[in-house]
């Protein structure tokens, strides 16, 4: 061990994109921000730099389900493959 500097192994580096929502932004979409991260325990994440405290964040996007047709409609897995076969 060390401080060498170097990554470990499987390590990613610390910088991600995120989308903001600005209250300048007068289109209302998404703006693609660059940040670097810190620490991060797979459910929180601190953001070292690239966003100021109260900034929104896009952290997931809601669509419309398509309308369901056919016989199987409404008997599929909410796990996804399909419908059960016996």
């Amino acid at each position: 061990s060390g401080g060498s500097g170097q990554r470990v192994r499987g390590e990613r580096p610390p910088i991600r994109t995120v989308h903001t929502l600005a209250s300048t932004n007068s289109t209302g979409k998404p703006v693609a921000r660059q940040i670097k991260i810190g620490i991060s325990d797979g459910v929180s994440t601190e953001v070292v730099e690239g966003l100021e405290e109260g900034e929104l964040v896009v952290v997931g996007l809601i669509s419309p389900e398509p309308p369901k047709t056919g016989a199987a409609a409404g008997q599929t897995s909410p796990l996804g493959g399909g419908a059960r076969r016996f």
